[in-house]
């Protein structure tokens, strides 16, 4: 496994427990598309448990962007540096 596929896990397993989801039943891109509990209050729970998870502030410009799990990875590698 790579860096970028642990990191990916990562994100689905925090966008599995946010949403009460069973992560193998996530779709292959969760989005606020294909998630019905990723609305605005969904999005702000998931964005508190991304920063509990990865030890980060999310600043609010930034949050507005993380709409799909392959965003809230690219802007954690960003981050983090991986």
């Amino acid at each position: 496994m790579t860096v970028s596929d642990d990191l990916t896990a990562r994100v689905r397993a925090v966008i599995a427990e946010t949403f009460e989801r069973d992560p193998a039943s996530l779709p292959a891109e969760p989005d606020v598309e294909t998630i019905e509990q990723w609305d605005s209050l969904g999005h702000m729970q998931l964005i508190e448990a991304l920063e509990a998870a990865f030890e980060i502030e999310v600043a609010h410009g930034d949050s507005v962007n993380l709409l799909s799990q392959s965003a809230i990875v690219a802007h954690l590698q960003g981050r983090l540096g991986s």
